[in-house]
């Protein structure tokens, strides 16, 4: 049980991480604009343009890469993700910089 929480901490660190370097003024923020022009946003959501759909696709990467030996845990490990992203979301928004461009 620890090491699922564990790991869907990891994971929601990781997506906070990503999804904050999209924001204005960071070093991906003109690549993820000219993105979100070019894809549709069911796509760039969960790549990096919302920290909170982020976790289902980067939990996915992530089993792809490490593995992982109970293949039923996904979506806890999902879940727990999002949930954690939410309450983290929820605690930073006030210095999420707005996006007037977008």
């Amino acid at each position: 049980m620890f090491d699922l929480l564990l790991l869907s901490f990891i994971i929601s660190l990781v997506t906070i991480g990503i999804y904050s370097t999209t924001w204005r003024g960071m070093i991906f923020h003109k690549p993820s604009k000219w993105l979100l022009s070019k894809l549709p946003l069911w796509v760039c959501k969960p790549l990096f343009a919302c920290s909170i759909c982020m976790s289902s696709a980067w939990s996915l990467i992530f089993f792809a890469i490490f593995g992982f030996p109970d293949l039923i845990l996904i979506p806890v490990v999902i879940f727990t993700a999002a949930g954690i992203n939410t309450i983290a979301t929820a605690s930073v928004s006030n210095i999420i910089p707005d996006e007037e461009d977008k």
